[in-house]
């Protein structure tokens, strides 16, 4: 059951996703805002839709379970999706970097361990959120520049509304010119640390989470800068496949997530030169 609820949490977090931010429908007073109480209103609105989805007679494949494995289901999947709260994501690595090292890996006692467990179960599911930070440069270009549009289309919509000042990262004219800086900082402030506490959960001695990251160029992207934090982070299930696998994989994305640091880093360096050439 853990491990469906995983999958299924995994492949709904951004269900009906409106292509804005939590800030942006707060700042707007929106109708899910309101609804959702300004708290983690879009994972609220993600869950609220998927489910009701799935209660639909066409799509009910829980119909015939019994009521204690439904709730059981239901309360994992919200838990997961509310997780995906990039709020939240900062206590959490803060939370999981300070546990043990291979505090994650797999034995009877973990199975037994219901806090562990859901531990494991939310290094999963936001390792799929950010699973795009751990593709082959390429492919992850693709879903920066992606949620870049995304993000520049709802600054558009910002500024038509009055909303001044634009949100961050979501003024074309302002930020794309920082493109790659941000991304950096995305990778380097926001993955890196979760990649990390999870490889350190995952090796008995400790997998380095307190290691370099990966590049020359970690400080000159803004710690909230890049990707993940509008629509669909990208990435795909399979890092929630992953990660649940155990061991050999953790360190294998950080590697991936440290050659894309490296490559944003290539980058960022000549513009920080011409930077202070200008100035």
């Amino acid at each position: 059951m853990e491990l469906f609820a995983t999958l299924f949490a995994a492949a709904i977090h951004d269900f009906c996703h409106p292509g804005t931010t939590n800030a942006h429908e707060a700042r707007k007073d929106s109708a899910l805002a309101l609804t959702h109480h300004y708290e983690s209103t879009l994972e609220s609105h993600h869950l609220a839709s998927a489910l009701a989805d799935l209660l639909k007679p066409a799509h009910n494949f829980v119909h015939a379970w019994d009521s204690a494995d439904y709730n059981q289901f239901r309360i994992l999947v919200v838990d997961l999706v509310l997780m995906t709260d990039l709020a939240k994501h900062f206590e959490f690595v803060k939370r999981l970097g300070s546990a043990p090292a291979g505090s994650l890996l797999p034995s009877t006692e973990l199975k037994a361990d219901k806090t562990r467990m859901q531990i494991l179960l939310v290094c999963a599911i936001k390792a799929a959120d950010l699973g795009h930070a751990t593709k082959p440069f390429a492919l992850h270009h693709k879903w920066s520049t992606w949620v870049s549009i995304e993000f520049y289309k709802m600054g558009k919509a910002e500024r038509a509304l009055g909303l001044l000042p634009v949100s961050a990262f979501c003024d074309r004219e302002r930020d794309h010119p920082n493109f790659a800086r941000n991304q950096l900082g995305f990778l380097s402030h926001v993955c890196r640390p979760l990649y990390a506490a999870i490889n350190h959960a995952f090796s008995s001695d400790g997998g380095g989470s307190n290691g370099g990251n990966g590049g020359n160029g970690g400080n000159d992207g803004g710690a909230g800068g890049g990707n993940g934090g509008g629509g669909n982070g990208g990435g795909g299930n399979r890092e929630a496949g992953d990660v649940l696998e155990g061991t050999g994989m953790a360190a294998g994305r950080l590697a991936r997530l440290d050659a894309n640091i490296r490559e944003w880093s290539a980058q960022v360096v000549p513009l920080v030169h011409l930077d202070s050439e200008v100035s």
